[in-house]
């Protein structure tokens, strides 16, 4: 029945040129939407290098006439797209399908850009609460879709804590400084991600060096299964 209700609908994908590992959380929901509605997943060509510019938030006037055109004239299926940011609309400019994105990163700074394609689908998602309040004062077709952690990865069980904090996610430089200093005064133990050598690893107040994980399914039960 839901094969039926939901044909002509596909998931779009930029696993085969999306490298940053940020993008390995969307993908798995499109691998978890993907079985748990039936429906295929659609790879996205590379966009350009010019598409960059041409949708950077400075210049984003340019882009929107490119936008409307490829809506208006997209044909009658539908492609639900996640994006982690306004800017990557470029991913989808040469698409033919009836768009349905889903916007992951919405910084405050990102608020203009998205007022501007608000204007443009009939139906977008937006995955913060704080970031829907504020359109919903200009737009009646966003929606709010909380982003959380899929099925993939969820336990029967209730792990034991391994951990005291865990950052994920962009640090906050003062917050970080005050957490190393409780680690180091007062025996907690911080895993925070960094960068070396474009490599983003995790490291560990106690142990040092945790891994990198680039590998999704080693990354995921490592934090519940220390001992």
């Amino acid at each position: 029945m839901q094969s039926k209700t939901l044909h002509g609908v596909s998931i779009l994908t930029a696993r085969n040129f999306a490298q940053s590992p940020s993008w390995k959380c969307i993908f798995d929901w499109e691998d978890e939407i993907s079985d748990l509605l039936f429906l295929p997943l659609e790879e996205l060509t590379k966009p350009r290098k010019y598409s960059r510019l041409l949708c950077d938030p400075k210049t984003f006037n340019y882009a929107l006439p490119i936008v409307k055109r490829m809506v208006n004239g997209c044909r009658g299926n539908i492609g639900i797209v996640y994006l982690m940011a306004p800017e990557n609309i470029r991913f989808v400019l040469k698409s033919k399908l009836k768009l349905v994105p889903i916007f992951i990163d919405t910084p405050t700074s990102s608020y203009n850009s998205l007022r501007k394609l608000g204007k443009v689908f009939p139906l977008y998602y937006v995955s913060s609460y704080e970031t829907f309040e504020h359109l919903s004062l200009y737009h009646d077709n966003v929606r709010f879709l909380p982003f959380s952690v899929p099925e993939t990865w969820k336990l029967n069980r209730i792990p034991e804590k391994q951990l005291d904090v865990l950052q994920i996610g962009r640090k906050n430089p003062i917050l970080h400084k005050w957490m190393l200093k409780m680690a180091s005064e007062n025996g907690i133990e911080y895993v925070y991600q960094r960068i070396e050598d474009g490599v983003l690893n995790y490291w560990s107040t106690k142990d040092g060096l945790i891994g990198d994980f680039r590998d999704r399914r080693k990354f995921a039960p490592t934090f519940w299964k220390r001992s």
